[in-house]
């Protein structure tokens, strides 16, 4: 992010409630989503459907899935 060289905004949000809250509040859309695999009330996975089917954000926006889980089903 530093070496970007120009301001950047991050928007944290830890569930799919949140996101939902974020998206009804605010008119700025990422240019980069970096999402947890597994989230309290959503799989990261539903989610980032969501957004492509749905057109949430900008087409060509980069969406990052990342997982502190083992399990072989996170892992395909």
């Amino acid at each position: 992010i530093r070496k970007l060289q120009r301001p950047v905004d991050v928007v944290r949000v830890s569930s799919r409630r949140s996101f939902q809250q974020y998206l009804s509040q605010s008119s700025i859309r990422p240019a980069l989503v970096v999402m947890d695999l597994r989230l309290p009330d959503a799989s990261g996975i539903d989610i980032a459907r969501e957004i492509r089917e749905h057109g949430l954000f900008p087409s060509g926006t980069p969406v990052v899935m990342f997982s502190t889980s083992d399990a072989a089903a996170d892992l395909e």
